[in-house]
């Protein structure tokens, strides 16, 4: 099991993870996203599209509607993307496969449902600190 810490703040008080795809050309990008505990998938903006590399044959468009919202509906790109998570300090995780949404969005969002399949989250916030466990 590998430990992957998280970045934690108290203002405004949330967890952060790095996250690295592969890019087209080979070299990586690093995409600092906020854990969504709550959220069953991750969501992020649709540019980074342009420059991972990906399968296209896993990928769907979704519109996706917000419950209790009139005229809140909006697309999204679904794909299966192979990811890494790292850390401060160097830790990289194993690739693995998940599901991310990419749609029109200035957040980035980590969710946790895919994550928690595959290991566990501790955070502890009142003394600043968390990581995810991973196999």
């Amino acid at each position: 099991m590998i430990r992957i810490s998280l970045q934690i703040t108290q203002n405004p008080p949330q967890a952060e993870v790095i996250i690295r795809f592969l890019r087209k050309d080979g070299s990586w990008l690093f995409v600092t996203a906020t854990v969504d505990t709550g959220a069953e998938i991750t969501f992020l903006p649709e540019d980074i599209l342009n420059v991972i590399d990906y399968n296209t044959a896993q990928t769907s468009y979704l519109t996706v509607e917000r419950a209790g919202i009139r005229n809140a509906d909006y697309k999204v790109t679904e794909t299966i993307v192979t990811v890494q998570l790292e850390d401060a300090f160097g830790n990289i995780s194993q690739p693995f496969e998940m599901p991310i949404w990419f749609g029109q969005t200035k957040v980035q969002l980590f969710g946790m449902t895919n994550a928690i399949q595959r290991g566990v989250l501790h955070l502890d916030m009142p003394s600043l600190s968390g990581y995810i466990e991973l196999p």
